[in-house]
């Protein structure tokens, strides 16, 4: 089965990739790399020459998401200590399907310093397929936003435009601020979001190996949890799911409910399927 989605994950000593399907019924369907260098230029190059060797594969033709984030260290934030974006465009160039870029706000100024340059003609030659750019700006109007305006108006006049999808955006779509008390957390997106909403309900999925007490917000999470720790068997396919968030996050979004009444449902129903599946000793809510 084809990959869909590639997380390139910056540590402090290495550079990974997990190459995955992000469709639940193929919950063990990965394929990981890693690669032990030290220095964010030398893990772009590194990483670059490793999917460029796979360019054309069935394991680098399908991705339409990539995600790239900062998982360990500290790497250069401004647009003037940043490498240059040779290497970042390097390492996109065998992408040529991904459709969504998901960035860190660690790893922000280095894309905006790789893309910002692109215009006309080479604007189309860098992720072909893009429609979406998730990223993070450091404010609405901070000058990686301005950087960008050259890439993302050739996108437009070529026909094949780019989304830019913020939390730090001014709102497109009239919703307002996240609803948790304490949280300024903004999305441009109804969908994105219900899907920050959502991550401060009690954990929603659950690792089905026997006596693991794993609980997490998201199924990537699962996955990745089960590359690390349960190595020896391969994992099953189906749904990992305690109860479905979506009901509730929506409940706070339209304020018919607020986040401690929310959670004391969750954890209700997080008690009930606790019970279904022997679980009472591992989960405590």
């Amino acid at each position: 089965m084809p990959y869909d989605t590639a997380d390139i994950h910056f540590y402090t000593d290495r550079i990974v990739v997990v190459y995955s399907s992000m469709t639940r019924s193929s919950f063990n369907n990965f394929l990981t790399f890693q690669i032990s260098c030290r220095g964010i230029d030398w893990q772009v190059s590194s990483m670059a020459q490793l999917c460029n060797q796979l360019s054309g594969s069935f394991i680098i033709s399908s991705i339409e998401t990539l995600y790239i984030h900062a998982i360990q260290g500290k790497f250069p934030s401004t647009l003037e200590d940043v490498m240059d974006g040779t290497p970042w465009l390097e390492l996109f160039h065998p992408f040529t399907a991904v459709r969504t870029l998901d960035i860190s706000h660690t790893m922000q100024s280095h894309v905006v310093s790789a893309l910002r340059g692109l215009s006309g003609e080479l604007a189309m030659q860098v992720l072909p397929a893009l429609e979406m750019l998730r990223i993070p700006w450091y404010q609405g109007s901070g000058p990686e936003r301005h950087d960008m305006w050259p890439f993302i108006i050739a996108r437009q006049r070529s026909n094949h435009p780019v989304v830019v999808h913020s939390e730090g955006m001014e709102d497109l779509d009239g919703i307002g601020g996240c609803p948790i008390p304490g949280c300024k957390t903004k999305h441009s997106r109804r969908q994105g979001f219900e899907r920050h909403v959502r991550e401060h309900l009690t954990h929603s999925w659950y690792c089905p190996r026997a006596g693991c007490g794993w609980r997490g917000h998201r199924h990537y999470l699962l996955q990745h949890h089960w590359r690390k720790r349960h190595q020896d068997v391969d994992p099953p396919s189906g749904e990992f799911l305690i109860f479905d968030p979506r009901g509730l996050a929506r409940q706070l979004i339209d304020g018919e409910t607020n986040i401690a009444q929310a959670n004391r449902e969750a954890n209700r129903l997080v008690r009930e399927r606790a019970i279904q599946l022997g679980k009472q000793d591992l989960w405590v809510v």
